[in-house]
């Protein structure tokens, strides 16, 4: 016999032997399998099969009224296989019975949760015919849970932001009240440091929903600003407008949507100068960008 057909050989024994151990393994399992069944007394899966049926009944008459079947078969099977298979058929309607009856309960909780924070009759009637449910799906739990949130984002909207909101909005941002002790009121010009040096502020007005703001740099005395002072000044407003940009994102974040009436740019038309004396703590701005003139502070 050739080299190439001794290993040829040498391979098909070796398959066969494995093949034959597989069997022998397989044909083993079974007996074990039937063996098994066979030691298992079936008036003990019975047993078993009464306890997770009573389970059943206890949490859903409807269900248990549907595993009567199943019972009946039961009471007449002397087969060890035939029981087993009735036990797990029993076992799995508990299962998913005792899931559906915790996941609505808790949903169940959710939705009265929710009911505090709704002012649609529409929406508490929907809340009133889920909770009447015997089990609620969580796809219907999540999309009566998303209209109430869009009716208190729109509810949000209509009330407008308030001065509290966009202040606690600008110190995230690094600005501050100038006026440690100064009272917060709807309508009233604040103040603010800006994180872009001490010559730099930002006037703040919230009234009926709406922002108004100015930047404005702070000079000492009346005088003529250079080319390259102006054009630094318009950078660093420019930053601020990123700033505003940020501002609106973060009031969106919490359900308030600001409508932008009007908005210029800094290069369209520079920024506000204000004069401010060292010895008065009233401000005044100008009129005229690049050369302050004394006036009242406003926005």
């Amino acid at each position: 016999i050739t080299p190439v057909r001794f290993k040829e050989a040498r391979e098909g024994l070796g398959k066969e032997i494995i093949k034959r151990e597989v069997l022998k393994e397989v044909s083993s399992q079974r007996w074990k399998e039937e063996q098994e069944d066979e030691d298992i007394d079936v008036e003990v899966i019975k047993r078993d099969f009464s306890l997770f049926a009573e389970k059943v009944k206890a949490l859903d008459e409807e269900a248990g009224a549907k595993i009567s079947e199943l019972e009946r078969e039961m009471i007449s099977c002397e087969e060890t296989y035939r029981a087993k298979l009735l036990l797990e058929e029993v076992k799995k309607t508990y299962i998913e019975v005792r899931d559906k009856v915790a996941i609505t309960k808790v949903l169940k909780e959710d939705i009265e949760e929710l009911k505090k924070h709704i002012k649609s009759e529409e929406l508490l009637s929907e809340a009133e015919e889920l909770l009447s449910k015997k089990y609620i799906d969580r796809s219907e739990f999540f999309a009566f849970r998303n209209k109430v949130w869009k009716e208190n984002i729109k509810e949000s909207q209509k009330e407008g932001v308030s001065a509290e909101q966009v202040l606690s909005k600008l110190r995230e941002l690094g600005y501050t009240i100038i006026e440690d002790d100064v009272e917060i009121k709807e309508g009233e010009v604040i103040e603010l440091r800006t994180p872009y040096g001490e010559d730099y502020i930002l006037k703040v007005k919230v009234q009926d929903g709406k922002i108004t703001t100015k930047f404005v740099k702070v000079l000492e005395e009346e005088r003529e600003l250079s080319t390259y002072e102006k054009e630094r000044d318009v950078y660093t407003a420019k930053k601020w407008c990123g700033d505003f940009d940020t501002l609106l994102e973060k009031l969106k974040e919490e359900g308030v949507e600001i409508d932008v009436k009007a908005r210029v740019e800094p290069e369209e038309r520079g920024i506000d100068y204000e004069v401010r004396k060292k010895d008065k703590k009233k401000s005044v701005r100008e009129e005229k960008h690049g050369k302050p003139q004394q006036r009242r502070k406003s926005l």
